[in-house]
């Protein structure tokens, strides 16, 4: 699939659905790996493996297009203490293509016309979510963060199920009943998975592309494309807007004076990247 994006090849609707799959999979592998090797930095205790993470969380991928001089793997965001306290976004440079990866918990689900809560509390090792609702109906953006054009853009809302539990799932009938809708079925990518169909943006419109349909690159105007540099350090705007957003919940106000460390890091980290080598 990697090889095909790099020629310019579009890929299909479960295709990207596996490279969501596999992002889900580096991400979560990094974020172990590192932990392994980070003992001095305050980190959670990780209490799951890589295949029991994948594909729980709404998720997504904006791919950009850099000079096609450029040859080499990068990873970006995904070797700092940011990283380790919440690994919910990072990114690859692979040959003349950047990718950047976000995954959370009702990222993309209520502009997706999927449900979502209205509150998300996080307590100790769990999240507390009420107050349902629903739309029904996709709106542009989906993902509402300042970001630039990307060439290529996908988008998938996962239900809830995947990550409560049986005794949850009881408790939040209100949620199971909004997800029993016509709307709802007919976004799915499989009847019998909790995912939805890949969406993605095209002439401004919020489009479901089916299992065997593809989604091709755009051809963007060239003063919409812009240096490398500024591609990755939307991966550290985007884990800024993460933390703050984590800062708001139970859990993130325990974790209120690390979050305001991490967050000064994360500053410093992008103020280095307004000074780096544009030429």
């Amino acid at each position: 699939m990697m090889s095909h994006l790099l020629k310019r090849a579009p890929l299909k609707g479960f295709e990207w659905h596996e490279l969501l799959d596999w992002f889900d999979k580096v991400r979560t592998g990094l974020w172990l790996g590192m932990m392994m090797l980070g003992g001095e930095v305050p980190q959670p205790t990780p209490n799951f493996y890589i295949d029991q993470r994948i594909g729980l969380k709404d998720r997504c991928i904006l791919v950009y297009r850099i000079g096609p001089e450029h040859r080499g793997l990068i990873m970006h965001g995904a070797s700092d203490p940011c990283f380790f306290f919440r690994p919910s976004c990072f990114g690859i440079t692979i040959n003349d293509l950047i990718f950047v990866n976000v995954s959370s918990e009702f990222l993309l689900s209520a502009r997706m016309g999927f449900p979502f809560p209205r509150t998300m509390e996080d307590t100790d090792d769990l999240t507390i979510v009420s107050d349902w609702d629903v739309f029904y109906r996709t709106k542009v953006p989906i993902l509402r963060w300042p970001h630039y054009q990307p060439v290529l853009e996908v988008y998938q809302a996962v239900l809830a199920d995947g990550i409560l539990s049986e005794s949850e799932k009881l408790a939040h009938s209100e949620y199971r009943a909004l997800c029993n809708h016509d709307f709802i079925a007919s976004r799915l990518m499989f009847v019998d998975q909790p995912r939805s169909l890949i969406h993605t943006i095209q002439r401004d419109l919020c489009v479901a592309i089916g299992n065997e349909e593809e989604i091709v690159e755009k051809d963007l105007p060239e003063k919409s494309y812009r240096h490398g540099v500024d591609y990755v350090k939307q991966v550290l705007e985007f884990r800024e807007i993460l933390m703050i957003d984590y800062a708001k919940t139970g859990r993130g106000a325990k974790s209120a004076e690390l979050i305001h460390e991490l967050r000064k890091f994360n500053r410093w980290a992008m103020a280095g990247m307004n000074n780096e080598e544009r030429n």
